[in-house]
Parts: C-alpha cells; sequence; structure tokens
C-alpha cells in the first residue's frame, strides 16, 4: 500500500519526484499515521501547473487510510472523480474554490 501511495503522489504531478519519498510523511502537505500511509493530503499547499490541474490526477484508491482531502483554491478542472467515495476512512473533504462538476455519491 505504501508503494501504491508513493506512485500516486509521484503520478499525480503535484509533488515534485526529487523529493525525497522516505521523508514524504515529513511534507508539508503530507500527514501519515504511525504506519507510515498517508491520512492527511492538503493539496492547497502544493499548487500544481496549469496543466495538471484535475483531481483525476491524484489516484484516490492508492489512499486507502485517508482521513483528510483538503484540495480548497487549487483551481483544479474537470469531474469529482467517483473513486472518493471508495475512501471508507474519509471524513474531512474540502474541494471549495475549484472548477469541479459532477456530484458526490455515498459508497
Amino acid at each position: 500500500t505504501i508503494n501504491e501511495e508513493r506512485q500516486a503522489l509521484l503520478q499525480s504531478g503535484w509533488w515534485n519526484d526529487s523529493l525525497n519519498f522516505s521523508e514524504r510523511c515529513a511534507w508539508d502537505a503530507i500527514t501519515c499515521n504511525e504506519a507510515g500511509s498517508v491520512i492527511i493530503i492538503l493539496g492547497w499547499k502544493i499548487p500544481p501547473s496549469e496543466e495538471l490541474r484535475r483531481l483525476q490526477n491524484l489516484n484516490m484508491t492508492a489512499f486507502p487510510n485517508l482521513e483528510v482531502l483538503y484540495l480548497y483554491g487549487m483551481s483544479l478542472r474537470g469531474s469529482i472523480p467517483k473513486e472518493i467515495s471508495t475512501l471508507t476512512k474519509l471524513t474531512d473533504l474540502y474541494l471549495s474554490n475549484n472548477h469541479l462538476q459532477g456530484k458526490l455519491n455515498a459508497a
């Protein structure tokens, strides 16, 4: 799971691949639990470039322990991925001040 999280973070393009992944839990935008799994993503601290302003760039299914997803004001475009509904531990979701379309459906 931790390797899947790593791939999802890097493939999103929101984080610089020169960052030391073994220290990802110390990144400003990431908080991990004691096991090293990502539980909080504060995407607003890492504004993506124009071509990466899509919420679909972040593979939601790679974060089974995610509790907080805070993507306020990132100017994200496109649709809200249905995979958000698979995040069963998610308690806080902030998507305001973006340009997203679609509905959130409960799993």
